[in-house]
């Protein structure tokens, strides 16, 4: 498992840390609806493991500019930020979570129930820096 702000790519899943002791994986839903029995056998009793994926919406930005965009919106520097930088911040007034996969390609997590409050954060910051 990746270390504060880290996160790990592998074959199958990837993952990111949030917290301490609290890891994020993720898995495509299509291969991995039920994450829970996929991942309880390697862990077994060690960890607690519950399925989130009705509590969170994800988007992946990608594109030229994205250092210039997230400086709007977000209070990390993603310029200085290394490849697999994953973090809790806010954007918009919502807690979210940034994992830069590379200078042009960000995933964010955000709240599930402020989808659209999100995408319409996204969409005009991106108008105006175009």
């Amino acid at each position: 498992l990746p270390g504060p702000s880290g996160s790990a790519a592998g074959a199958v899943y990837s993952v990111f840390w949030a917290t301490p002791e609290m890891w994020f994986v993720e898995a495509p839903y299509t291969s991995y609806e039920d994450i829970v029995a996929a991942l309880k056998p390697a862990f077994g009793e060690t960890g607690s493991i519950t399925e989130q994926t009705d509590a969170w919406v994800r988007f992946d930005v990608s594109g030229a500019g994205l250092v210039v965009l997230f400086e709007r919106l977000s209070n990390l520097d993603l310029a200085t930020l290394p490849d697999g930088f994953a973090s809790r911040t806010v954007m918009e007034h919502l807690g979210v979570y940034l994992i830069k996969r590379s200078d042009t390609e960000v995933t964010l997590y955000g709240p599930r129930s402020s989808a659209a409050g999100l995408l319409h954060a996204l969409e005009v910051t991106a108008k105006s820096v175009i």
